[in-house]
């Protein structure tokens, strides 16, 4: 369930479209938060989670008025999108899944579970608009996408472990693990991988086509890790790149695989396809890589219903023509102490995937405590390193006070245990 960009920013540095009306989207823990930005807040809930919208509709609420000192009840807010979207554009609420507080000013989800949202891989606008999904009577609604802006990330940049010293003579080394990052700022993806570490962290993604959003200091990527671009949807501004894009990452980031939609089952700040559009999408801008790159199917969420989840994932592979479908990404999101129902989840998938390999692209707790979180990660990760049916996997997420220290100073004891446990 992540959405355009995953992008971040928390203490309200915030790069806001110069578009008005607009809608700022800030997605935190099941907490909501409060801002003194001097704009409207709106929180709203869907199947339990918080999400929270700044809505900047007039000029009160432009970057030149929002204070910098602007701060939030908690500081784990994962990403910031910016959306020119009207105000009669309905917004949908975002699933999120944390609650943990870190004073990071980057995404932060606390190893006591992990906080996720929409995000949005462009920092051009654009309008988008997604296709009804036929006879869902839960899901696919006709939404419509516009214009998501990458804030821009810091490029502070972490040693190889918990201990600042650590690193100086550390350098990146490539291993065959199945480990991956998903990640915002790049810098961030430095501490892993290096020699003396015996890492099984081996890839990295970003929800976007290239290591580096727009508006990134281009420095800072691991180059142990072979990038996986992601087509985050068919929107216009992230086709136009995605070849491109594909072409520089396979010549210069170790590119073997991309991958397609991001949750196409979810409108409540994902990509949001109808079956119908995301098949058409696929054939026209997926397919013609085959064989030069393997190509993943799109990311469905783990929610249960009419074309939702695993029913839109063998939905689209039955009406998936001719299409080239190397591995099946999913994602899954629980209790930490549903360690045997996320193995049979995985199972499960891999049924309804046509028993293609698995890619876990997203998976973190909902709730849980920081140890029942450790317990759940150090469990599944062993499962899935001995599994036949899972080929990568990537804990959500790479960013401060997950992975990564609250204070940026290395990786967390989450961290170095991800990385090489």
């Amino acid at each position: 369930m992540l959405s355009l960009s995953r992008l971040l920013l928390a203490v309200c540095l915030i790069d806001i479209a110069a578009a008005i009306p607009a809608v700022t989207v800030i997605t935190t823990s099941t907490k909501s938060i409060i801002t003194s930005c001097g704009c409207t807040s709106k929180s709203t809930s869907k199947n339990g989670h918080v999400s929270t919208y700044l809505i900047t509709g007039s000029s009160s609420c432009t970057k030149k008025t929002i204070k910098p000192t602007c701060k939030t009840t908690t500081s784990t807010v994962k990403k910031l999108i910016t959306s020119s979207i009207t105000s009669t554009t309905k917004t949908s609420s975002t699933s999120t899944e944390t609650a943990t507080t870190s004073s990071s000013t980057k995404p932060t989800t606390s190893s006591t579970s992990s906080s996720r949202s929409s995000s949005t891989p462009s920092s051009a606008t654009s309008s988008t608009t997604s296709s009804t999904t036929s006879s869902s009577s839960s899901s696919s609604s006709s939404t419509s996408q516009t214009s998501a802006n990458y804030p821009t990330n810091s490029t502070s940049s972490g040693p190889t472990s918990t201990s600042s010293s650590a690193t100086a003579s550390a350098t990146p080394v490539k291993n065959s693990g199945k480990r991956g990052l998903s990640y915002n700022d790049p810098n961030l993806t430095e501490p892993f991988s290096l020699s003396g570490q015996f890492s099984k962290v081996s890839w990295a993604y970003n929800w976007y086509s290239y290591p580096y959003t727009n508006g990134q200091t281009q420095s800072g990527y691991n180059p142990a890790l072979s990038f996986v671009p992601m087509l985050w949807s068919s929107a216009d501004v992230l086709t136009s790149v995605w070849a491109s894009n594909v072409a520089a990452a396979k010549a210069n980031y170790g590119t073997t695989a991309v991958l397609a939609f991001n949750e196409p089952d979810g409108c409540d700040g994902q990509s949001c396809m109808s079956v119908s559009t995301a098949v058409a999408a696929y054939q026209k801008w997926m397919n013609p890589l085959k064989g030069s790159v393997s190509l993943g199917a799109p990311a469905v969420t783990n929610g249960v219903g009419t074309l939702t989840g695993l029913d839109y994932l063998k939905t689209f592979i039955e009406n998936c023509t001719g299409c080239q479908i190397d591995f099946v990404p999913i994602h899954w999101y629980g209790d930490a102490s549903q360690i045997t129902d996320f193995e049979n989840y995985i199972r499960t998938a891999y049924a309804a995937g046509g028993n293609r390999p698995l890619w876990v692209t997203e998976f973190g707790t909902t709730s849980g405590t920081a140890a029942q979180t450790q317990t759940f990660l150090q469990s599944v990760q062993a499962w899935m390193d001995g599994s036949g049916m899972v080929a990568k996997y990537a804990w959500f997420m790479d960013q401060p006070g997950n992975l990564i220290s609250a204070n940026e100073s290395g990786m967390s004891p989450q961290g170095v245990m991800y990385n090489s446990g």
